[in-house]
C-alpha cells in the first residue's frame, strides 16, 4: 500500500482516487512534486547561512516607510525569521 503523500516514484501505483480527494490528476501532482523537489535543491541546508534578502521597513501600525533592511545589516545579532501562509 502506498503511504500518502506518495514520492514520485510511487505516483503511477496509487490509486486515481487519492488524487481526486485533493481535486488533482496524477499528472498535476507529479508537475507539484517535481517543482517542489527542485525548489528543494536549491534551498539553503540545515546549518548554512540564510541567503542575504532586503525587505522594507514598515511603522508599527504597518505603513511603509521607504527605508529597507538587509539580513547582511544584521549580521552578528540575533534575528529571528517567522515563516507562515495564509492558506
Amino acid at each position: 500500500m502506498v503511504r500518502h503523500p506518495p514520492t514520485l516514484d510511487q505516483i503511477d501505483e496509487t490509486p486515481e482516487e487519492v488524487f481526486e480527494q485533493y481535486g488533482i490528476t496524477k499528472e498535476e501532482y507529479r508537475i507539484r512534486q517535481t517543482n517542489r523537489l527542485a525548489r528543494d535543491n536549491t534551498a539553503p541546508k540545515v546549518g548554512e547561512p540564510a541567503p542575504n534578502f532586503k525587505l522594507e521597513k514598515l511603522t508599527e501600525n504597518g505603513s511603509r516607510t521607504g527605508e529597507h533592511c538587509s539580513l547582511s545589516d544584521l549580521r552578528g545579532k540575533p534575528v529571528t525569521l517567522v515563516f507562515g501562509s495564509y492558506t
